[in-house]
């Protein structure tokens, strides 16, 4: 086997494996959670692994142009849609984390006035 193929296989391998983790914790902290934000990252990283399955089908059989070039647009659905869910449940999750560093920092400061005597 060509080194190429083998390092093709180790890419292919490598990704599924982190996509599995990464899907493995976003389903965690989704059940823990429920936020939308952790929804969303499941359900993109699953449409990934629709995507890296289909797209690791010519490298178990062999296809004819026709063939391909079907596969390959079949497959730009799953991706299309892994992009999107993905950039929107970041967004999610960035905004979230945000709100709860300011909330916390809010806090700070009123507890802070408590201690001083300023309260009211």
């Amino acid at each position: 086997m060509p080194v190429y193929m083998i390092l093709s296989w180790v890419f292919i391998v490598a990704g599924l494996v982190y996509s599995v983790v990464a899907l493995v914790l976003q389903w965690r902290a989704w059940r823990r959670f429920r936020h939308v934000s952790f929804g969303l990252l499941t359900i993109s990283t699953v449409t990934a692994l629709i995507n890296q399955g289909l797209m690791a089908i010519p490298y178990v059989r062999t296809l004819d142009a026709t063939a391909l070039a079907s596969l390959m647009a079949l497959a730009a659905i799953p991706f299309a849609h892994a992009l999107v869910l993905g950039v929107w449940g970041t967004w999610s999750l960035f905004r979230a984390y945000g709100r709860v560093v300011e909330e916390n920092a809010r806090l700070r400061e009123v507890l802070g006035q408590v201690g001083e005597g300023g309260w009211g």
